[in-house]
């Protein structure tokens, strides 16, 4: 079954997308490295068949099957995953290769019950003394779901049942013999550190906001030698979240082969770029149990539903498609702006003129300046460098309260941390001094909002730099956020994928007047954990090269009052 499932893909008799295709390649490119003595790791799925008989043993509790008391069946997908993670083990000790797997697949494909199999088949077969096995969420309730499919089970099979003590007070099942236990835990729970796990199940990973849970478990296990992650999740609409920029991005490039992780399992089952969703010939590349758990009637209703309502439509292309989209409310979308992206090298802009715009915040949050090279020679977009600032003292608190990964952008570069607990604008305004002296670069001028801004801009002023003050009614950003829209719909801007900035922009809501002037409402995200500083900044810094008149033909309109 195992073999046939890679011929078919191969082959196309499984309509497959392209990153189930690449991870089969990988499994054949490892075959033939596996014959090479330097290549730690061999395939045995005679390992995985022991765990692949003990989950078909277990039995479904709901339903017409658990009525008839069947066991489960595993599909052909559910046996490659399986035989991969337990057939691949290492040379030396006949531990397992996989030591994190990542698994993206459809909403009502069996997702839990493959994650209960797992922790099971771990939890009775390995036989590892004090084994800690955690099913984690971000609520504990969530988690407790995939605990409850384990429990019931467990209960169902006498056999299991007398190995273990339940205690439901805790929610802890205790394997008597070597000690072990399955716990759910959420980020709701007391994440201290202390745990050890030796498996650590992610339910759902799209919906954590931070790493944080991810890390607590990880960082607990360098004293388990066969120590398992396992992700699983469907898509969702926060490309903010780690799931998609951290997991999603190096499982992208690990099957693409540009990064080397051999211990890593990455299996994603998604429709291709540029695939019709509404042509259900497709829904099976997102939904392998097409046929089995998800029928043709469904998949044609949940069209439908979807072409009818655009609001359902973000959450049936994410839960029964597996895309990543954003929600309907957003202004401009992840999908056209990432098309915008591009490698920068501020080298290649030595010696060239600029716009920016400032935004800066009150003394803890997210501040902003975004340069904009205009086109210049046989270019024909604008370029936009964003880089972001927060107090260095205030990385850690603010990563939670805002849910977001501020401390993995501050490791990767995308945001500086000034000293001390509050902005410092010093620090912000001698970076800006610096990048111009280190490029040779030249600014045209600066916009900014007044609010909390003038001593730095009186500074820069004193530098040479033209400073325009940038009121934030519908005069001038209305004007100012339509253009931007305009250049970003017509491919005139690019980017150097900034998440921060991505993350701003999915945060953007905007307000609208009678005349349908808009403009980016920070009321309406004030006392929430959204941050739309770099947006503004950049809007900004674009409206400057526009330069537009009043109705008087008397200058630039971004100087005058709203």
């Amino acid at each position: 079954m195992f073999d046939k499932y890679l011929s078919d893909v191969e082959t196309g008799k499984i309509t497959s997308g392209n990153f189930l295709k690449q991870a089969v390649k990988r499994h054949r490119k490892d075959l033939i490295r596996s014959k090479v003595k330097s290549f730690p790791y061999v395939f045995k799925p005679e390992i995985a068949e022991d765990y692949l008989v003990f989950i078909e043993h277990l039995p479904h509790i709901k339903g017409e099957w658990a009525r008839l008391r069947m066991t489960l069946k595993l599909e052909p997908w559910e046996i490659f995953i399986l035989t991969m993670i337990f057939g691949w083990v290492r040379k030396d000790n006949g531990l397992r290769r996989f030591q994190r797997v990542f698994i993206e697949v459809a909403r009502k494909n069996g997702k839990t019950f493959l994650a209960a199999a797992v922790a099971e088949a771990i939890f009775f077969l390995d036989n590892e003394p004090g084994a800690e096995i955690y099913i984690a969420a971000t609520k504990k309730d969530q988690a407790k779901l995939c605990w409850d499919v384990i429990d019931a089970q467990i209960q169902k099979v006498p056999a299991l049942a007398k190995k273990v003590q339940p205690f439901y007070s805790t929610f802890k099942i205790v394997n008597m013999a070597t000690s072990s236990f399955i716990k759910p835990l959420g980020a709701d729970s007391n994440t201290e550190d202390g745990l050890n796990p030796s498996v650590a199940i992610i339910d759902e990973y799209h919906a954590h906001p931070t790493n944080q849970m991810l890390e607590v478990l990880e960082s607990g296990m360098a004293a388990r030698a066969n120590h398992l992650t396992f992700i699983i999740t469907t898509a969702g609409t926060h490309r903010e979240y780690p799931c998609y920029t951290e997991e999603r991005e190096n499982a992208k490039q690990i099957l693409s082969g540009t990064m080397e992780a051999d211990k890593s399992l990455c299996i994603l089952y998604e429709l291709d770029e540029g695939d019709d969703w509404t042509d259900e010939a497709n829904a099976i590349k997102a939904n392998p149990n097409y046929g089995v758990s998800i029928y043709k009637d469904f998949v044609q209703g949940r069209i439908e539903e979807a072409l009818q309502s655009p609001m359902k439509q973000s959450l049936i292309r994410t839960k029964n498609f597996n895309q990543w989209v954003d929600s309907p409310s957003v202004w401009i979308s992840d999908d056209v702006w990432q098309k915008c992206r591009r490698p920068i090298d501020l080298e290649d802009y030595r010696g060239r003129e600029f716009t920016f715009g400032v935004d800066l915040s009150d003394k803890i949050d997210l501040s902003s300046v975004s340069l904009i090279f205009p086109p210049k020679d046989l270019e024909t977009e604008k370029a936009v460098f964003a880089r972001f600032f927060m107090p260095a003292d205030k990385v850690d608190e603010k990563t939670k309260m805002d849910h977001v990964s501020y401390a993995a952008w501050r490791d990767a570069g995308w945001i500086y941390c000034t000293p001390g607990n509050t902005v410092d604008q010093e620090y912000i305004e001698n970076w800006l001094l610096n990048l111009i002296d280190e490029y040779d670069l030249k600014p045209i001028s600066g916009a900014y909002d007044p609010w909390n801004a003038q001593q730095i801009t009186r500074h820069w002023q004193d530098d040479g730099i033209e400073m325009v003050e940038f009121r934030q009614g519908y005069r001038t950003m209305s004007p100012a956020c339509k253009d931007f829209e305009k250049d970003v719909l017509d491919g005139k801007i690019i980017h150097d994928g900034s998440p921060i900035l991505q993350w701003n922009l999915s945060c953007v809501e905007l307000d609208m007047d009678p005349a349908g002037n808009i403009k980016i409402s920070k009321q309406k995200i004030a006392k929430s954990s959204k941050r739309v500083d770099g947006v503004i900044a950049t809007v900004m810094a674009n409206a400057l090269l526009m330069a537009p008149e009043d109705d008087s033909g008397e200058g630039n309109i971004y100087v005058m009052t709203s």
